[in-house]
């Protein structure tokens, strides 16, 4: 049960994982509907109030955007422009969550275009209905480096372990993806949980199936869906984050 409570209370996979590959999608859509013009289009807001609390970053950590006054709205984003490129290029999206009526945090993406070496950014702020869309302030993005292991492989060597350790105690581990978590007996309920967690057959929302769909991003002898490099990128993204460490941590627990 207090494995259970851990994987629960910490919003152990799904928050991680999926900020994680939300903030890294590359190669979003369109360019901002207006130029970047720095113009306020409100009353009682000016752009020039914007400030970053940090100019250098690690990808995958937060920093403090201030200034971001409720003209902008309640959920206003941020374009992270690649230094080098025109602003209707290379570009990934994040979006930013208020603190204050006047400060909101923002999470650090990996840089858009050279990962793995870091660089110069321009991050522009705008508002949640579009109107508002504020000049460029300098990031500096560190590197990020590439995992180990891929989120896949990991996945595997996890199930790997739980099977042994579910099929030493009589039990089957195809039964208990199958198995609602509560209907197991009490002391399998973490266990359950993790592996419902991992690649759940009962449970749809299952990392494996969110983030592989048909057929795995990460695995390398399987034929991907996205390119090589965003595979890369995105399984240095989640190994940043710290979830191995984690999800280590309640196996030998």
């Amino acid at each position: 049960m207090r494995l259970y409570n851990k994987i629960h209370q910490n919003g152990l996979i799904a928050a991680i994982v999926l900020a994680g590959i939300l903030l890294l999608s590359q190669g979003c859509s369109d360019s901002p509907g207006s130029s970047v013009a720095g113009e306020d289009g409100e009353v009682g807001f000016s752009c020039e109030e914007l400030a970053l609390d940090k100019h250098a970053a690690e990808p995958i950590t937060t920093i403090m955007v201030k200034g971001i006054g409720p003209a902008l709205g309640d959920e206003p984003f941020a374009w992270i422009y690649d230094d080098e490129s025109e602003f209707d290029e290379k570009r990934v999206i994040t979006f930013l969550e208020r603190t204050s009526d006047d400060e909101a945090t923002l999470i650090v993406p990996a840089h858009p275009v050279q990962w793995r070496e870091g660089g110069t950014v321009t991050v522009v702020i705008e508002s949640e209905d579009g109107n508002i869309l504020c000049d460029g302030m300098e990031l500096y993005i560190e590197a990020l480096e590439p995992a180990e292991i891929g989120l896949g492989e990991f996945i595997e060597e996890m199930l790997t372990d739980l099977n042994e350790m579910i099929e030493n105690n009589g039990y089957d581990l195809q039964e208990i993806k199958n198995s609602y978590v509560f209907d197991v007996d009490p002391w399998l309920v973490g266990i359950t949980a993790l592996v419902q967690t991992l690649d759940g057959l009962s449970n749809p929302e299952n990392i494996e199936s969110q983030i592989f769909s048909n057929s795995s991003v990460t695995k390398k002898d399987d034929s991907a869906n996205i390119d090589d490099d965003l595979s890369e990128l995105l399984d240095a993204a989640i190994s940043k984050t710290g979830i191995y460490d984690e999800l280590r941590e309640i196996v030998d627990q």
